[in-house]
């Protein structure tokens, strides 16, 4: 695929996928190409749009994204959580506005393979086989159950979300447990509260769900920045750096 193919590729609306292929069983023999994984996702536009009943969602953000995917995006992880940067952000159109649903988030490893990054060449490879994931993998956004109106009338932004490497997260429900040197990939599930619950609380069900992936989110977890180019352009981009542009400028 050339570079503006790839490009393209890598569009503003998220890609929704069956529930049979989320569930499905990927080769452990080999590593899943980005060629391959946007394939699957243009594949499934179909399959969202009529299980979403033309419910769609945009990420907000999507060029600087793409900017953190062509350098291989990394997060850190740490024992007390550290936030996603660039934030999830995201709008939703197509809900019923007088319904309810959950927005919740869950980060699924990309293959069953673990990495580590070369620095010579500047790239990530492959160093054997992934570990067993930890099992605090989701997030709920906390305005949830909200009607469908809320849902639309803005952005939709997973800002408190924090990343660890704890099996047992400190703040339950708002951290998801991740492995090191592990590639993921976020997704955003949409989940209408059926039957007029009043449980303040509803389940989670991933079979209920229309879920949403934007494959320029995925990243490698680190815990400590392994591509120089990442640090930068984090520094450079992100509003909670300020410290770190001064220091850089005064040296």
């Amino acid at each position: 695929m050339s570079q503006d193919e790839n490009s393209t590729a890598l569009s503003e609306r998220a890609v929704a996928f069956s529930v049979e292929a989320l569930l499905g069983l990927k080769d452990e023999s080999c590593v899943q190409s980005s060629t391959d994984f946007l394939e699957d996702n243009r594949q499934n536009e179909k399959k969202k749009e009529m299980k979403g009943n033309e419910i769609e969602m945009e990420l907000v953000g999507s060029e600087l994204w793409s900017q953190f995917h062509e350098l291989q995006n990394e997060m850190i992880i740490t024992k007390c959580g550290r936030r996603i940067f660039p934030t999830l952000k995201v709008l939703v159109s197509g809900l019923d506005p007088e319904s309810d649903y959950i927005m919740w988030i869950d980060i699924v490893p990309v293959d069953q393979l673990r990495y580590r990054y070369l620095y010579h060449s500047s790239r990530w490879i492959v160093a054997g086989s992934g570990d067993t994931s930890h099992p605090n993998s989701t997030y709920v956004h906390p305005d949830s159950p909200s009607s469908g109106k809320h849902w639309m009338s803005h952005a939709v932004t997973f800002d408190k979300l924090k990343l660890t490497n704890s099996k047992e997260p400190k703040s339950k429900g708002q951290q998801i447990s991740l492995l090191s040197m592990h590639k993921y990939q976020p997704r955003i599930h949409i989940q209408k509260v059926v039957g007029g619950s009043t449980d303040p609380y509803p389940k989670i069900s991933l079979a209920d769900s229309l879920t949403f992936a934007f494959p320029e989110t995925q990243f490698f977890t680190v815990t400590a920045y392994q591509n120089q180019q990442i640090t930068y352009l984090k520094i450079a981009c992100n509003p909670f750096a300020k410290g770190f542009r001064e220091v850089t400028r005064s040296r």
